[in-house]
């Protein structure tokens, strides 16, 4: 695992600002993660569609064709061994869009903190409340 980490980081990522993400699944949709490799890809998919919108959205000199980069890990099991399948997603602050000279060029996020801009956004005011209620299943 340290050799993973230590090639990503010399070799892979750029040298830009990274959030990690992860997403958990509720118990009831875990049963399903379990044996069917083509609807973790698929939710997995759908999560970053929806991380590259928000940091596109809020990078605000980026244009149009612009993309973000993420790694991915997929993780089978919790602390205790159980099978819960959710995702650790290393993605840059930011997107790449290309330069006149084949270069990539980096546009960094306008957003500090994610929790108020998805409080605020997705659920209104009544945001923080709703996402501290108990039992809600996905969790992010």
């Amino acid at each position: 695992m340290v050799e993973t980490a230590a090639h990503m980081v010399d070799d892979v990522l750029p040298r830009v600002q990274f959030r990690q993400w992860v997403l958990s699944m509720p118990k009831r949709v875990r049963w399903h993660l379990r044996k069917k490799p083509e609807v973790i890809s698929g939710l997995l998919g759908v999560f970053l569609r929806a991380v590259e919108t928000t940091v596109r959205q809020n990078s605000p000199d980026a244009p149009v064709g612009a993309r973000f980069g993420a790694v991915a890990f997929v993780h089978r099991f919790g602390s205790y061994l159980n099978s819960h399948v959710h995702f650790h997603v290393l993605v840059t602050d930011g997107v790449f869009s290309a330069a006149d000279d084949v270069t990539a060029v980096f546009h960094p996020c306008a957003f500090q903190n994610f929790r108020p801009y998805y409080y605020q956004d997705t659920y209104g005011p009544e945001g923080p409340d709703l996402l501290r209620a108990r039992n809600l299943g996905f969790s992010l």
